[in-house]
């Protein structure tokens, strides 16, 4: 989750966000076939081999590593702990239990924003053909990751986590990097406040080639970046550095379908010392300038091409959507 976590510029201008329709949308009925399958054969979206990807994945930081301190809640162990699992600590468990009316929706909502995240790396992999990925804010491991959904739905896909927390860190260094399949997965511990430094980095330059498509994650990342942060600056700085062809897919926390429980998590989030900053839709939507929306839209993360049918709008307290930049 969002731990990745200085500014960046102002989007220019106001966008136009448009519903990308045919070929690169598939209703939710038809994308079963596609959950466990590799393809066949080449597409024009995979990727050759490159001399720089030769010998072992360099695994560095931008920056010294922060102190660890399990004393302290992060927003990487308190979403761990609301997926149920056990990367976490007292002061993590505290924080997601400080609001009791919310514990059951935090719960639903992670649970919902990491099942949008696989459903949209199968939709990136699998429909838009896209062999390069980038999870910016990766948070702990959790099973399934991104790599193995990715190597499961075709091949030669390259993925890069980041994170800027030295426990996330560890753990990618141990269970994320290397070679899986036919998938290749490096780590960089970076701040995403830093798009220019992150981008022009050497592990990630070993492993991406931006002149090719790529697809961006960002599993609740921005609700963890101050209005200071700029975040609608952010996403447009590391988008406008991409590849036509290359897609956003976020999920972002909302106050839009309860705006009082919302106030209070923020209020606990802010006693603890974690920054927490959920939106309304159009804020959220506003990350989106300059792309075109995947269809459904921007929608609750529980409806972004459920498998099963009829959910609840509400269901999850957090938006979600994949867009395309043009």
């Amino acid at each position: 989750m969002a731990s990745g976590i200085g500014g960046g510029h102002p989007a220019a201008g106001r966008r136009e966000t448009r519903i990308l329709t045919g070929c690169s949308a598939v209703p939710p009925e038809e994308q079963g076939p596609l959950r466990g399958l590799r393809s066949a054969s080449p597409v024009a979206g995979v990727l050759p081999p490159t001399p720089k990807m030769a010998g072992s994945v360099e695994v560095r930081s931008l920056r010294p590593s922060r102190a660890f301190d399990s004393t302290t809640a992060h927003s990487a162990r308190v979403y761990n702990y609301w997926l149920g699992g056990k990367d976490n600590y007292a002061a993590d468990r505290a924080l997601g239990e400080e609001v009791p009316e919310a514990v059951a929706i935090q719960r639903r909502t992670a649970q919902a924003s990491r099942e949008f995240l696989m459903r949209a790396v199968r939709y990136l992999v699998g429909q838009a053909d896209v062999r390069q990925i980038l999870d910016l804010g990766c948070g702990l491991p959790s099973t399934p990751n991104v790599h193995e959904v990715a190597d499961e739905t075709a091949e030669g896909v390259r993925v890069v986590y980041l994170d800027n927390d030295p426990m996330v860190a560890a753990h990618a260094r141990a269970e994320l990097v290397g070679t899986h399949g036919s998938a290749v997965a490096a780590f960089l511990e970076a701040d995403v406040r830093d798009p220019a430094g992150m981008l022009n980095d050497p592990t990630l330059d070993a492993v991406l080639d931006l002149a090719r498509p790529v697809a961006v994650l960002m599993c609740e990342l921005p609700a963890f970046l101050s209005e200071c942060d700029d975040p609608t600056g952010i996403v447009a700085e590391i988008m406008g550095q991409l590849a036509v062809g290359s897609y956003l897919a976020l999920t972002h926390a909302t106050p839009d379908f309860g705006p009082w429980t919302s106030a209070r998590m923020v209020a606990a989030a802010a006693r603890a010392g974690v920054r927490y900053t959920p939106r309304p839709y159009a804020q959220v939507e506003a990350l989106f300038t300059g792309m075109e929306l995947v269809e459904p839209g921007l929608v609750s993360a529980s409806c972004w091409r459920p498998n099963t049918p009829h959910l609840s709008q509400d269901r999850a307290w957090a938006y979600a959507g994949v867009g395309r930049v043009r």
